[in-house]
């Protein structure tokens, strides 16, 4: 008899900030993807959504429906705060 093990494999998360060059976007993930990423877009607030989706596409690519302003401000939580509270509600 054979036994036959599944390879685990892990799954990545990419969490990812853009707000221009959506054909470089594309570019960088088809680099990325291996079959075990998903890709999570945060779009700032003054980019175009219509544009990145129809150029940035993938089964695993997700655009985050809360969109704010990338840059971060002097008294406002670190960008890195912000893209965790964003990822998790």
């Amino acid at each position: 008899n054979f036994v036959f093990w599944k390879i685990l494999t892990m799954i990545k998360n990419y969490i990812i900030l853009a707000h221009k060059a959506p054909e470089q976007l594309q570019r960088m993930i088809t680099q990325l993807d291996d079959e075990d990423a998903m890709f999570f877009i945060h779009l700032d607030a003054k980019a175009d959504l219509t544009t990145f989706v129809q150029v940035v596409k993938g089964q695993r690519v997700q655009f985050i429906s809360q969109r704010e302003h990338c840059l971060p401000c002097e008294g406002n939580p670190s960008l890195l705060t912000r893209c965790r509270s964003l990822c998790s509600g």
